[in-house]
């Protein structure tokens, strides 16, 4: 071996990589005051036996995101603004707890769960979250056969979610 560290990633989640940062858009920076935080997605009904299916989704949803031009805040710079304000040791990862955290420049929170409903079907929900009051705003669902309907449901909801963000000014 020559000391290479190599990473090996599944054929789909390799694709959707590919097809999702070979398009993503720049925004303008004006528009970082309405910027979208990407939270955790949970698992419904996690089961031993069951992979979990949110592993690695927040950053795909916030890829899918910047495709569709919404401006973004990455997750590991909310994890450096909450670890110089020492939250990140006692912080939930609730609409209501990021609302306190009072982010700079962050407008909404995305967030979501999976629901495994068969073997190789999902429902994958995602909430368009206010981040001043806390309030959901829109909460969508795509269904699916896992792996094949995946990536097309994610894209579909970031779609939506951005069309939200749009037509929603934050009071």
């Amino acid at each position: 071996t020559d000391g290479t560290i190599r990473i090996m990633l599944h054929p789909i989640i390799a694709t959707g990589i590919l097809l999702i940062a070979g398009t993503l858009t720049a925004w303008p920076a004006d528009s970082l005051s309405n910027g979208v935080a990407v939270l955790d997605f949970t698992l419904e009904k996690p089961a031993a036996e069951v992979a979990d299916w949110t592993a690695g989704l927040p950053d795909f949803v916030e890829m899918a995101l910047q495709k569709e031009g919404v401006p973004t805040i990455e997750r590991r710079q909310i994890r450096l603004i909450l670890g110089e304000r020492d939250l990140q040791t006692h912080f939930t990862a609730s609409p209501e707890a990021w609302q306190l955290a009072k982010l700079p420049g962050v407008a909404y929170f995305v967030s979501g769960s999976v629901n495994r409903t068969a073997l190789d079907h999902f429902a994958l929900t995602m909430s368009v979250i206010q981040a001043g009051t806390a309030t959901v705003r829109a909460t969508m669902t795509k269904r699916g056969t896992y792996p094949a309907d995946w990536l097309p449901a994610i894209q579909s909801l970031a779609r939506d979610v951005s069309a939200q963000v749009r037509t929603q000014a934050p009071t």
